[in-house]
Parts: C-alpha cells; structure tokens; sequence
C-alpha cells in the first residue's frame, strides 16, 4: 500500500488471506471501534505483532476475544534499529507486557537518582546491545545526552520488570532526539 486506506487494508487481508501483521496501536483501535471491519472476512488472521506506541491490555484482548487473533507486544525505538524487547512468536499473553529483552541485549531500570529500581518498581529504561545506535550523525551534543560512553542508551521510556523478565511500558520521561526531528518535519517545523 503506498498509503493506509483502512478499506483498502481490509480488502488486502480478505483477498490475499493474510495470515501474520505488524501494527501500531491505532489500527487496532480501528479494527475494534469501526462498523466496517464486519464487511470484510478477515478470519485468515491468526497473529498481530504490535508495536510503535503504547497498546492498553483492554485493546489487545478485546481484539484477540473479537477477531481470534493472537497479539503480542514488542518495544523498540530508532536508536535500536528497531527492537529491544518482544513477545516471541507464538507466546500467548493476556497482560500487555511488551516481552522479554532480545539475545545479547542488557538492561537496567533505573531511578532519578540513577540506582537500580527492584523488580516491579518503575524505573527508566537503560538498555545496550549490539542493535544500539553508535551516535546521531553530526550531532554530538545529542549523543552525549543520550548514549554513555559505556554503550547504555538512555530510552526516556518508564519501565517495570517482573521477577520472570517480563517488561511493561508504564510511563514516558522525554522525548527522544529522533522524534522531536520526526515529529518537526512532519508539522513542518523543522528541518533535518
């Protein structure tokens, strides 16, 4: 699709008996609320991985219980190249953790005063790996706010973890170089 048309989306899932997606949040949010989801079949569907934004258990089981779809959660951002922590596939879950870390990727949640949070308490995600970004390009001042010398790439993202390894997004403390360039090109305000 060169651009998202939700009836062209459906029609594409009914005539090619689509099997597996990857969506953001608001497509789920229209599968769930809108009247013409029910025009089309789209029982071919049995897996959903989704990403991009914040997805709210009620949406991901009200969708699974509606249309017989598995869905599970993964978290990542541009820095990463792409993820950080998934749900594997096939792994049922009704509580919308968005997983465990990926292969040969660390983790720390930590808190305002920068010392590790225990399991189950909030605290900022720190992660490193070999899929971490190196730096942003000519812009060290960004780089130096965001990637420490050791290799820890500070998300913004507010985490808890539980004593299995299950991560859950629970809130947001900045906003990332990325998506402040992402979100000033789209409005128009900026340039890159």
């Amino acid at each position: 699709m060169k651009a998202f048309v939700y009836r062209d989306f459906l029609q594409g899932i009914q005539d090619y008996r689509i099997t597996t997606l990857q969506l953001a949040p608001p497509v789920l949010v229209m599968l769930s609320k809108r009247p013409e989801t029910k025009e089309y079949d789209i029982s071919s569907v049995t897996d959903v991985l989704c990403g991009a934004a914040p997805l709210s258990k009620e949406l991901q089981n009200d969708c699974s219980r509606k249309y017989g779809f598995n869905i599970v959660q993964a978290w990542g951002m541009t820095e990463v190249t792409c993820g950080g922590i998934s749900m594997a596939g096939g792994d049922v879950d009704d509580t919308g953790s968005i997983g465990l870390l990926l292969p040969n990727t660390e983790c720390k949640l930590l808190d305002d005063d920068g010392r590790e949070v225990k399991v189950g308490e909030p605290g900022e995600l720190f992660l490193r790996g070999p899929q971490v970004c190196l730096g942003y390009w000519r812009n060290e001042a960004a780089t130096k706010e965001t990637l420490g010398s050791d290799g820890w790439l500070k998300t913004g993202d507010v985490a808890v973890c539980n004593e299995k390894g299950l991560f859950w997004i629970v809130d947001r403390k900045k906003v990332g170089f990325c998506e402040t360039v992402i979100d000033g090109m789209l409005m128009g305000l900026g340039t890159y």
